[in-house]
């Protein structure tokens, strides 16, 4: 379980009387850039409790909101890696919530921010829509980040039992006869060498020329490490025959399929064994073996 935030989107017609109904709810979760919002199904009610006026700016607001949500889980693997702390320079955070959740004047409000157990921000709109909306669409904004497939591979190694001390997150790894080029890895299971690689790669962003280029760029680096080795920045050695793992999240568009066959190709060159999402304990449960 990861720990999320929550926040009602309440419509508040008369500020002076404090009456307010529920239109929405924003779950998220900063470090792994997940974030969905889910409106009330039916606006009809809230129409007549509130007015013309006053929904043409909720929605105006929630219109927003969604920008930002599809912008921070669109967010491609390169930015925020080099952001600091790994979260995401973007309006929509949970420090924007919890301030804008302080201003008690406007028409639109939210609610203060909340932590909720769970696995996703569309699991926490799940637990929490019978509670506090009425008549919820089925309309989530979320999508599969490379960030939260490397959480949770992170979460199955954990679980299937490997030592903390021999799991590297994000290694530097150079790879090359003279060691000069960067190869990127999401983890390397390590003993006194490394033993195993593993990457996440989402097909379930919109930009997917750029999951392309970063495959191809990745595979081009993977051949200079099966044909000359690597060491890890501790000095660790990366054997060119090292097990090289890929967790996927495909998606069943067109679009997708098409660049998750470009990449099965890379994939299939280097060596790589290719295992979707929903099976990822597997590599865990591989790397056990080969550290036991």
């Amino acid at each position: 379980m990861n720990r999320y935030v929550y926040s009602v989107v309440q419509v508040t017609p008369r500020v002076s009387t404090g009456e307010f109904v529920n239109v929405a709810i924003i779950a998220g979760n900063d470090q792994l850039g997940d974030w969905a919002l889910r409106r009330v199904g039916d606006t009809s009610r809230a129409r007549r409790f509130c007015g013309v006026s006053a929904m043409t700016a909720a929605y105006e607001f929630l219109d927003k909101v969604e920008e930002q949500i599809d912008t921070v889980n669109d967010r491609n693997d390169a930015e925020w890696l080099f952001t600091p702390a790994g979260i995401p320079d973007n309006t929509l955070s949970e420090q924007f919530i919890d301030e804008v959740s302080s201003w008690r004047r406007g028409v639109v409000r939210l609610s203060p921010p909340v932590p909720v157990a769970a696995e996703s921000s569309e699991e926490a709109l799940g637990f929490l829509i019978p509670e506090l909306l009425t008549e919820p669409t089925t309309r989530v904004f979320r999508r599969m980040t490379r960030r939260r497939l490397a959480a949770d591979m992170r979460t199955a190694y954990a679980v299937a039992g490997v030592d903390p001390s021999n799991l590297r997150a994000r290694p530097a790894l150079r790879v090359g006869k003279r060691s000069q080029f960067y190869l990127s890895a999401d983890f390397a299971v390590v003993t006194d060498r490394a033993v195993q690689l593993c990457n996440a790669w989402s097909f379930q962003i919109a930009d997917l020329d750029e999951v392309r280029r970063g495959v191809q760029a990745w595979g081009w680096n993977m051949r200079e490490l099966r044909d000359h080795g690597g060491v890890l920045d501790s000095g660790i050695v990366v054997p060119d025959k090292i097990q090289v793992q890929v967790v996927v999240a495909p998606d069943p568009s067109s679009d997708s399929e098409g660049a998750l066959e470009d990449a099965r190709l890379v994939f299939e060159e280097v060596d790589a064994v290719v295992v979707p999402y929903a099976e990822r304990e597997q590599i865990a449960q591989a790397a056990v073996k080969l550290v036991g």
